[in-house]
């Protein structure tokens, strides 16, 4: 499987594109954070956090095709008593490739996609499940899809898509290898020119490389609507029901409500919804609301329950400068434990020149204490699965920061050429 997604990945960035616009851009970003609890730590200690970012973007067009190459390279490095027996560097990395062709209606094209990312394991656990590990080398992901958009009146739109992605370790034994696949078909009806309806049908699969042949499938079935109710307030929103079966299932890959046993099978059914309500207060205001239910697999295979609300303002106070302030509450169930982090920020952005722009940030966050298998005495190693015992529960901690965030981003074949 990963040879076959590997061959595609270099058989389209080889692609000849016979192009008659081409754009070439590069974007340099430095970001410096102090944090008085970067780990959100019971004890609290502070670290300074360093992350430095090269990004490049090409895209290539024709009247009936475009082509586009994502790369970025990044490295992060912590200092301070904060960052004591807990991981402090890191580097990673990813490339993507995208290829689309038009067909005679504007809303008809196939498009094909492919990447590989690269990032340590030890800050995926960190960045996705809150987790400080002392895991070692690098998670690998490898990503195929492709899918087709077609306008089958003027007013109904159906889209058909797959996509199948590979993750593995560096070294070998850092983890569990698992392929996830899955299929998605849509139909949008354009009821006028202020509302459309759609409804989306999920299929997913994730096969597991262990010595049970572990597999979760996946159902997830969405109605949704985008509306424009007034000239300055605008919704979009799906809900629907995401059903889960797990065979020979283990603690990584089992929901709360699935039973944990090693070798278990089970299933069960929840809401999901995504909705967006955004408002224009006045012409340089926008509030924006907005509310998650989802279950996913995570970096490492493990399903999670992540439900999410929200609340944003975004201010321009002029041409050059910006303001914006956002709370978020939210909700992890991951392998049995239930992780609850609520956070706010205000954000003030300069705009220097058209090459150089600037942010500053402060943020607040606070983690409650965790319930579940945690709380009970015993963890679940994020990589292999297995419950261990624990000290000490997570408990609950804050932290503080402060983050700058200074940008470069330089033209280097401007679009047209």
């Amino acid at each position: 499987m990963k040879r076959i997604i590997l061959a595609v990945l270099v058989g389209l960035g080889a692609v000849p594109v016979h192009a008659t616009d081409w754009a070439l851009n590069s974007t340099l970003t430095e970001n410096v954070e102090v944090n008085d609890n970067p780990y959100l730590r019971a004890v609290v200690a502070g670290a300074f956090d360093s992350y430095s970012n090269i990004a490049a973007n090409a895209v290539a067009k024709t009247p009936d095709s475009k082509f586009n190459f994502d790369g970025d390279i990044n490295y992060r490095k912590y200092w301070g008593p904060g960052a004591a027996d807990a991981p402090t560097e890191s580097m990673g990395g990813d490339a993507k490739l995208h290829y689309e062709n038009y067909g005679k209606n504007s809303a008809d094209r196939t498009y094909l996609d492919a990447g590989w990312t690269r990032q340590s394991t030890a800050f995926a656990l960190l960045g996705q499940l809150g987790l400080v590990t002392n895991s070692q080398g690098f998670i690998d992901n490898t990503s195929l899809s492709g899918g087709v958009d077609h306008a089958i009146t003027n007013l109904d739109t159906i889209s058909l898509s797959g996509r199948s992605s590979y993750t593995s370790y560096d070294p070998g034994g850092g983890g569990t290898t698992f392929v996830d696949s899955g299929a998605t078909g849509s139909w949008r009806h354009r009821v006028n020119s202020q509302t459309t309806f759609s409804a989306s049908s999920d299929v997913e699969e994730l096969s597991y490389n262990n010595t049970l042949n572990s597999s979760v499938t996946m159902l997830k079935e969405n109605l949704g609507v985008d509306a424009t109710l007034s000239p300055l307030l605008i919704f979009s929103g799906t809900a629907g029901v995401a059903y889960v079966k797990t065979d020979n299932g283990s603690p990584a890959i089992s929901l709360a409500s699935l039973s944990p046993n090693a070798s278990s099978s089970g299933s069960a059914a929840d809401f999901i919804t995504n909705m967006v309500l955004t408002y224009k207060m006045y012409p340089d205001t926008t509030i924006t609301f907005n509310g998650i239910q989802s279950i996913s697999p995570s970096l490492v295979g493990s399903l999670m329950e992540t439900t999410s609300v929200g609340a944003s303002v975004n201010y321009t106070v002029n041409s050059k400068e910006t303001l914006s302030f956002g709370t978020n509450g939210s909700r992890t169930t991951s392998s049995g434990t239930t992780s609850d982090y609520m956070s706010t920020s205000v954000t003030y952005g300069y705009l220097f020149t058209r090459e150089w722009s600037a942010q500053l940030t402060y943020r607040y966050m606070h983690r409650f204490a965790d319930s579940g298998t945690a709380a009970s005495g015993l963890v679940i190693d994020p990589v292999t699965g297995i419950p261990v015992p624990t000290s000490s529960a997570l408990g609950a901690a804050n932290s503080n920061s402060i983050m700058l965030v200074v940008s470069r981003s330089v033209s280097v074949l401007p679009d047209g050429y």
